[in-house]
């Protein structure tokens, strides 16, 4: 080993490793612009609500003697007239309909409302003046099926005392070969409208139901009934209508049966073991437990006991899933999640919703996760075991539309009174019983009922143009019956929030971005 001097490492440092060039770091005035984010959903929608806002402010704006404007549906026209003053000429009745005529109205005319401006002096705003036709439309084509298409549902039926066995849940169904399955009422026509403008608004007719018979089903000669064409469990999937046979289990899936894979519905009225996995096409029924098993089904998935996975244990259902409790399971469901007692360190994933049904059970630990609503008794546990639940997306608009329905409900409250007075006022007037100072405040309410209509109008339709909007942006929702503990975490996709608490019959969910604990 070679040893050098200080002096000598001076004048021939050792050779240091290699490293990789770096390109110095580009000045910020020179780097590229970032990329405009694209508008949200939310953005498009209060843009909207703008355009409207101007479009009815260009009206207003309008400095014609009388102006028109027609509703966008053209079931409605209202007028509004300036002041013998403001026009600069006389105005009467005649110059209105001339006006509405020149605008295209042509139907549906209010000739008195028309005078009414001029004998009460209703200038200055819009009072509505011609009424369109709409259209009656034809019935929707409805099926009525003999067996109940709600799987999900328990039916829990009493005996000859009154009691019910929880672990009979009656979830399949099953009918006999010929049995009728369906029937189909037809749609109807309607009758067509005529707008204000003279147009005919066609009439929608009903719509059609696609009545579309599957494997083991028949189609009657004029297309409206459904029989079975062998016996077995009726299922309605994705609009066809099948008979599927059922395999049934005499006891437990053990190794006296092996693992099952069917193309049909599964009735096992034992257990399935630990380590057994069960598949089938459509539905699955356990009467006993599943221990550390797989069991997977295309449809729903109903366990008379409960899931002892410890912690591998799988339940996958492509519709729903009924089950009495999960205990260090896995529990997933493309639509719901029924648990008829309790659920302790378990993973449960529902594509829509999540009960607990059980008004004393509980959900503690774990991890819960659905799209919609997660209904529960109880939720986490005295002893602050962590218990997260992920719900699904809230809207940002939610102020905007309650003021649009107090406004609204403020507005049809102080209609609803002055009508009354308006109606009591025109009796007395009728009766030749109206004193002089009644007199003026008919004159009086009679314009101003109008103008409350016209608001009415407007607060109405912009709520209903608000409320199309405001559908698609639907979040989900946690609700607790009874007790939710501390240490219950709150995800949603914008925000989080942490129980520090005991909180009882309250409900989480998402607004502006944050989550609020509510009423149940």
């Amino acid at each position: 080993m070679t040893i050098y001097s200080q002096e000598q490492r001076t004048r021939n440092p050792a050779p240091r490793p290699f490293q990789r060039h770096r390109r110095p770091p580009m000045p910020r005035d020179k780097q590229p612009d970032p990329e405009p984010a694209a508008p949200s959903r939310e953005d498009e929608l209060l843009k909207s609500l703008e355009e409207y806002d101007r479009q009815q402010a260009d009206l207003e704006r309008d400095d014609a003697p009388v102006v028109v404007k027609i509703a966008e549906d053209r079931l409605k026209a209202w007028v509004r007239v300036k002041a013998p003053l403001d026009a600069g000429r006389d105005l009467g009745p005649q110059d209105v309909l001339d006006a509405l005529r020149d605008a295209g109205v042509c139907f549906g005319i209010d000739e008195k409302a028309v005078s009414e401006i001029f004998v009460y002096g209703s200038f200055g705003f819009f009072v509505s003046a011609a009424h369109g036709q709409a259209p009656a439309n034809g019935r929707h084509a409805r099926i009525e099926y003999t067996f109940n298409i709600d799987r999900g549902v328990v039916r829990l039926e009493p005996d000859e005392q009154g009691n019910v066995n929880p672990y009979e849940l009656n979830l399949v169904d099953s009918v006999d070969k010929g049995a009728v399955m369906a029937v189909k009422t037809p749609p109807t026509m309607g009758e067509p409208g005529r707008d204000v403008c003279g147009g005919e608004i066609p009439a929608v007719m009903g719509r059609d139901a696609d009545l579309a018979p599957g494997d083991n089903a028949e189609l009657s000669e004029d297309g409206l009934t459904v029989t079975a064409a062998i016996s077995g469990q009726p299922i309605l999937r994705d609009g066809v209508l099948f008979v599927s046979p059922v395999l049934e289990v005499p006891g437990d899936v053990d190794f006296g049966v092996g693992n099952i894979d069917f193309h049909g519905s599964v009735l096992i009225h034992g257990s399935v073991l630990a380590e057994f996995t069960v598949k089938a096409a459509q539905d699955i029924q356990i009467k006993g437990n599943v221990e550390k098993a797989t069991v997977q089904a295309g449809g729903s998935v109903f366990v008379g006991g409960g899931l002892y996975g410890m912690n591998e244990g799988r339940i996958t259902a492509g519709d729903s899933v009924v089950i009495r409790s999960v205990e260090s399971g896995i529990v997933e469901a493309d639509r719901d999640i029924t648990i008829t007692q309790a659920a302790r360190h378990s993973q449960l994933f529902a594509g829509e919703n999540i009960t607990l049904s059980n008004s004393k059970g509980s959900i503690m630990g774990g991890r819960i996760v659905c799209g919609k609503v997660c209904d529960v008794t109880e939720l986490g546990s005295p002893s602050f075991t962590e218990t997260v639940v992920e719900i699904g997306l809230g809207p940002r608009s939610g102020k905007i539309y309650k003021d649009l329905e107090r406004d609204l409900a403020a507005f049809l409250e102080k209609r609803q009174k002055l009508a009354l007075n308006v109606r009591t006022l025109e009796d007395r007037r009728d009766k030749g019983e109206l004193t002089p100072d009644k007199e003026e405040l008919l004159k009086k309410s009679v314009p101003a009922l109008q103008q409350l209509d016209a608001m009415i109008d407007d607060a109405s339709s912009r709520l209903k143009f608000f409320r199309r909007k405001l559908d698609a942006l639907k979040g989900g929702v946690c609700r607790v019956r009874g007790v939710c503990h501390p240490n219950v975490k709150i995800i949603t996709p914008n925000s989080t929030y942490s129980v520090r608490q005991e909180s009882k019959y309250c409900s989480f969910s998402e607004q502006n971005e944050n989550i609020v604990m509510g009423p149940y």
